[in-house]
């Protein structure tokens, strides 16, 4: 990774973004039989700063879907 990459990454980048970032890419590097879907609903959290209610399911996901795809 080059610097330009690096100086991004801590410029520009809040401590969440680089801890939802660090556990995509972290799922991403070890494609091994690691729990992807796991990675994914953590590092969604990480964004949310930890506000997914424990209980979350699929409605929630559809729920946030369609929220997101309204408001972009």
């Amino acid at each position: 990774m080059n610097e330009r990459m690096k100086e991004y990454i801590s410029e520009s980048l809040r401590h969440r973004e680089k801890e939802a970032l660090k556990t995509v890419v972290s799922a991403i590097y070890f494609m091994d039989s690691s729990d992807y879907l796991t990675a994914l609903w953590e590092a969604a959290n990480e964004l949310l700063e930890g506000k997914i209610p424990e209980d979350a399911d699929n409605d929630f996901v559809c729920d946030l879907y369609d929220y997101l795809r309204d408001e972009l």
